[in-house]
């Protein structure tokens, strides 16, 4: 496994223990980063994330954040406000909105 190889088929964040992120870089990885479409972060989910070895959770502003969320040391947010202008743009002019994603 290269230094920057993505673990693909990976369960959903609340399924993965801390100590199996743990073994992870024990194991040898480098860092251990989750990228998350729909962060939907509730119950004790924000402090697990904060007290385990994620170096960060990147998660879309499909969902507000919460304050906790804005707080969290290791929870990052981007945008895809411009990414869904342009595909509304796309669907109005009857342009393809799949060609956004090659």
């Amino acid at each position: 496994m290269s230094e920057h190889t993505p673990v693909n088929e990976a369960p959903p964040i609340r399924q993965v223990s801390a100590p199996e992120l743990k073994a992870l870089i024990e194991s040898g990885a480098s860092g251990v980063y989750a990228y998350v479409t729909h962060g939907v972060l509730s119950g004790d989910a924000v402090s697990r994330v904060a007290e385990s070895p994620i170096q960060a959770l990147v998660i879309t502003d499909s969902i507000v954040a919460t304050d906790p969320v804005r707080a969290a040391h290791n929870i990052r947010q981007l945008t895809i406000a411009p990414l869904m202008g342009e595909a509304i743009r796309r669907i109005s002019e009857e342009r393809s909105v799949s060609s956004l994603f090659n």
